[in-house]
């Protein structure tokens, strides 16, 4: 029996215990918890004392009783004895068998309702986030958690009037109070640390994007519906519930942008907008649609004043205006379908009104972003779109013209050139004037009537296009672009009426009077003074005159100019007495967007890891692939990054599983850590953050052991050493330490993770146990000939070691029971690499170009090939299904093993430009998530190359 036997029944019996007490209805939540912590202490005990003894009967005996702890009722102490458990007991089983048993039962934790705020704290922390990536391996974590960080970041719970989290009650006595803020804060904090360690790629991938795909769930049910009163927000004319819910997510992308460059936002977010404006523009709305517009509209809202002037402008004519504001008008403005309502008849309409204010926020922060002349270089176009869609509810006429977005997006870039106009002078022939006034070019007009809009859509539109509407959009236009350019518009005297029939019913609401005859309402615009600041000074809108007494002809403005845009009625240049308006202050009403939320300063200030160059280049390309597509490996020679250090050959390279940082042993004796994060433009050379060189001779393995957190390198005498510190901590002799170790290998498999196995002279095979720091046992290995084991591949319960001269032997490494061993007969050379294919086959190389594929059971290879002298293999790897190979003429091929025709399909790769690598290649290792190789040269020069 083994001797932890009596401490697990112990325990065990104690935890059935503790079960039925948390299930009892009378155990009041203080003892229950109080129990519970109990019971985790005694388990944390046991992992700690008796977990590295366990064997495979003994972990089947006790995992279950850790999944019912994951799986209780209660997701508050779910949660607690996650944390208390996860992270030792993770440790003795290592990342595949924590990974299948555990994670089901972890990942539903994120979505449970009955978690409260100051135990999700303990879930979105990074400290807990980094043991799930270091305990699951980075791609399981990404393929599976990256989702349940996005999704919560639109599930926080509301702040009550205190800042408290409400709609949660813990088991806990007296839980700490969370405020919602701080709780978006630590995850949304979480995310930007996880984004900073996986490089731009993957945060592209499993981060921004699925931001981006679940940003319309905030607006979906309640979200929209429900206006937020108490709050504001310069950039947002109306916040709804929506916003709010989206603003921790919006933070999240205009954080990451700043990090890896305003390109996040050029060629993902936006593109991601252009997307959903054109599936919901050539095809019916759905509930869904509408949400997704009002999020992608919301966003770009935020995302606008992160962009620097020079982006900005570059986006503005083709993307901004053509594929993004004139769709969006033509969709809020469209007279042919009602937008999608679920629950009640005035859904419809409100989306529709909420999408039209997104849509003017949109247009009033450009043009005030980009300026008074740039404003009339680019927005002239949405603008007459925009006024032109209140003709559908106010014109009198019984049909109206709607301008075909195909036809302005065939002629976009015509129109770009009009605005420019050169007007000879009246009073001298030889005298031209060059102004920025655009030229109104009209795009194909479609003749629509009234008879045939449905009652319902032009109820709809009505409730969205209202007087209130005209003269917000119109005053704060003629403030940023100017009133001569405003009157260029097609239908100025209808928006003019309307403008004039909103202050109005305003005045008479301030002066507490009834209607009482319908009067038509007389604009008179004087010429317009462009202030500091590029505001207009308008007259004042309103001057009531009545109907049956025509307007008499002045021969003079009769308004004089106050201040802004207010200005008094000059009573002495009129014949006729009218009542004194009472002016509407827009300043007020309508305020100008400060300087600050105009344009962040954010992305200027720190650029150290923006995407440039061959960064941009690599990121675009890997960024395009499709599923599919990404399962092929595509060498594209674009380099990345240059490491320099050592001084000759680079023997060995090693990637952690986190991919951000690489190892490397040279001949100079050596071992180096580098970081993998990207800088530069793809000529940065970089140097390493530590040298470990305690080593006496060359340096032919180096990696980094997961599960004992500590470096091992291997010279001929196996190093064991402290990567924080550089410290010694064991070192490890061969029988014959002259000759020492010809090849190592860490065990990966389950319970055993913690050892390392190496080939010694003698042909047999050492495991040692990093753990107990001592020897643990050795085989002894059949051999058909001299020569030396040249390399070693573990699978799941097994090993096979190949001499130089072509034997073959797998054993199981559990008992050392020789499984197979045969003798390679085609090769008519030394064999001189070997390296794991899947959990039952391996691939070997030999000097002469033979290369083969083996089941470990079987002595015949299931395919084989003979390559040139200039594809001898120095390197392989394997990505996939395909095998990558590295020869010394520098040259990387792909090659794909065909089981049915026993041969591998592959062609010569193109050999290594110079600007790319120098040097000859002599190792090579692989990043598969980023598709990235590093290759090591003779001259100590290693190269990051996609």
């Amino acid at each position: 029996m083994p001797p932890y036997f009596p401490e697990l029944f112990r325990l065990l019996s104690a935890h059935v215990f503790t079960a039925q007490l948390l299930c009892h209805s009378a155990t009041s939540p203080g003892e229950a918890e109080q129990e519970l912590k109990a019971r985790l202490a005694h388990h944390t005990h046991f992992i700690t004392n008796y977990g590295h003894r366990l064997c495979e009967e003994g972990v089947n005996l006790y995992v279950p009783f850790i999944i019912q702890l994951l799986s209780q009722k209660s997701g508050d102490y779910c949660v607690q004895s996650l944390w208390s458990v996860f992270s030792p007991l993770s440790q003795i089983l290592g990342k595949d068998f924590t990974y299948h048993h555990l994670s089901p039962y972890i990942t539903p934790l994120y979505t449970r309702d009955d978690v409260s705020s100051f135990r999700k704290v303990k879930l979105y922390h990074r400290t807990f986030i980094q043991q799930l990536v270091t305990q699951f391996g980075l791609q399981n974590f990404l393929e599976d958690y990256s989702s349940a960080l996005v999704l919560s970041l639109y599930s926080l719970p509301s702040s009550g009037e205190d800042g408290t989290v409400t709609g949660y009650s813990s088991p806990s006595v007296n839980p700490p109070a969370i405020s919602a803020i701080d709780l978006a804060t630590i995850l949304r904090e979480s995310i930007l640390w996880l984004a900073g360690r996986v490089g731009p790629l993957l945060t592209a991938k499993y981060l921004t994007s699925r931001i981006l795909q679940s940003m319309k769930e905030c607006y979906e049910g309640e979200g929209w519906s429900e206006e937020q009163t108490g709050a504001t927000d310069e950039l947002v004319s109306l916040l709804v519930t929506g916003d709010l819910l989206l603003l921790p997510a919006v933070t999240c992308l205009q954080e990451i942008s700043f990090l890896y460059g305003e390109q996040f936002i050029l060629l993902q977010y936006i593109p991601s907008v252009i997307r959903v404006v054109e599936s919901c523009d050539t095809a019916a709305l759905l509930p869904s649609s509408a949400a997704s517009l009002l999020s992608v509209c919301t966003m770009l809202l935020y995302l606008i004043p992160c962009l620097t002037d020079g982006a900005l402008l570059d986006l503005m004519e083709m993307r901004l205006i053509t594929e993004i504001l004139l769709p969006l008008i033509a969709i809020i403005s469209n007279p042919r379908q009602c937008f999608p309502s679920s629950r009640s008849p005035t859904e419809g309409s409100l989306s529709r009104r909420l999408l039209a204010l997104r849509v003017l926020d949109l247009i009033i922060l450009i043009s005030q972003r980009i300026g008074y002349d740039q404003t009339r270089r680019f927005l002239n176009r949405p603008l007459q779109a925009f006024f032109r869609s209140f003709e559908i509810v106010h014109s009198e006429s019984e049909s109206w013209s709607q301008s075909s977005q195909v036809s302005e997006k065939l002629s976009s870039r015509e129109a770009s050139r009009d605005f420019l106009e050169v007007k000879q002078s009246v009073t001298n022939a030889n005298e031209f004037y060059i102004g920025t006034q655009l030229s109104i070019a009209s795009p194909a007009q479609i003749e629509i009537h009234k008879s045939t809009v449905s009652p319902d859509v032009l109820k709809e539109l009505e409730h969205v296009f209202t007087i209130e509407l005209a003269h917000k959009a119109y005053i704060q236009c003629c403030r940023l672009v100017g009133g001569i350019y405003i009157k260029e518009l097609t239908n100025d005297d209808l928006i003019r009426r309307l403008c004039a029939q909103y202050e109005e019913e305003c005045l008479h609401r301030l002066r507490g009077l009834k209607q009482t005859e319908a009067c038509v309402p007389q604009l008179d615009y004087s010429q317009s003074d462009i202030s500091a600041g590029n505001q207009i000074k308008t007259t004042n809108w309103f001057i009531p005159v009545p109907l049956q007494t025509p307007p008499p002809k002045l021969s003079s403005s009769p308004f004089e100019i106050v201040s802004g845009n207010k200005l008094t009625y000059n009573h002495s240049a009129h014949e006729q007495k009218t009542t004194p308006p009472i002016s509407i202050d827009t300043d007020s009403k309508y305020p100008a967007i400060s300087s600050e939320k105009l344009k962040r300063p954010d992305m200027e200030l720190l650029t150290t890891r923006h995407l440039k160059g061959d960064w941009i280049a690599y990121w675009e390309h890997e960024l395009g692939h499709s599923r599919d597509k990404a399962a092929l490996f595509d060498f594209k020679q674009i380099g990345l990054q240059t490491f320099t250090g050592h001084v000759g050959l680079v023997k060995s390279l090693s990637v952690l599983d986190n991919e951000n940082s690489l190892v490397s042993g040279g001949k100079d004796r050596t071992v180096r850590l580098w970081s993998l994060r990207n800088t530069g433009s793809g000529s940065a050379r970089c140097t390493p953050q530590f040298t470990y060189s305690e080593h006496k001779k060359p340096v032919f393995f180096a990696t980094f052991m997961d599960s004992v957190k500590q470096m091992v390198s291997c010279d001929g005498s196996i190093h064991v050493w402290d990567t924080m510190t550089g410290a010694l901590l064991s070192q490890y002799e061969c029988t014959k330490p002259a000759v020492g170790f010809s090849a190592v290998q860490t065990v990966q498999s389950f319970l055993s993770d913690h050892l390392i196995a190496a080939a010694t002279p003698d042909s047999a095979i050492r495991f040692i146990d990093i753990r107990q720091d001592q020897f643990a046992h050795e085989f002894r290995v059949p051999s058909f000939s001299s020569g030396s084991i040249a390399g070693l591949v573990l699978g799941s319960t097994w090993i096979a070691m190949a001499h130089t001269t072509g034997s073959i032997c797998v054993l199981d490494f559990r008992t050392g029971f020789i499984l197979a061993s045969w003798m390679c007969r085609s090769m008519e050379s030394d064999l001189t690499q070997m390296t794991g294919y899947n959990h039952s086959q391996f691939i070997t190389c030999s000097m002469d170009g033979h290369m083969a594929l083996w089941n470990h059971n079987s002595s015949t290879p299931t395919c084989q090939t003979k390559l040139t002298s200039e594809q001898q293999v120095s390197s392989i790897q394997v990505y996939n299904k395909a095998v990558i190979t590295a020869s010394q003429a520098n040259r990387v091929s792909t090659y794909q093993p065909y089981v049915y025709e026993g041969n591998f399909r592959g062609t010569l790769g193109d050999k290594l430009r110079p600007e790319v690598f120098k040097g000859t290649l002599t190792s090579m290792c692989l990043l598969p998530l980023n598709r990235q190789l590093v290759l090591g040269s003779d001259s100590g020069t290693i190269h990051l190359v996609a």
